[in-house]
């Protein structure tokens, strides 16, 4: 049992690095602008909807999160059309 719990841990652990690494913006220098080096990549691939003020990682861990229980519930390949 703690040996499927260590398991799924470290595979959360390695979902949420990821998440981490692609937010990184590698063709900016820390030194000269360590906002943009480690939010840059993010702030470009996440636009904030028209009907949104503002988008913020939490917001969108949020609606992946309503995604995956609405695809727990019904067909996933529906869902996955509509968004």
């Amino acid at each position: 049992m703690e040996r499927t719990r260590f398991r799924r841990t470290t595979t959360h652990t390695i979902v949420l690095a990821a998440r981490v690494i692609n937010a990184i913006d590698y063709d900016v220098d820390p030194c000269d602008d360590f906002y943009e080096f480690s939010c840059g990549t993010w702030m470009r691939t996440h636009v904030v909807p028209e009907d949104r003020s503002n988008l913020y990682t939490y917001g969108v861990l949020r609606d992946q999160v309503q995604v995956t229980l609405k695809c727990k519930k019904y067909d996933c390949k529906t869902i996955v059309k509509l968004q």
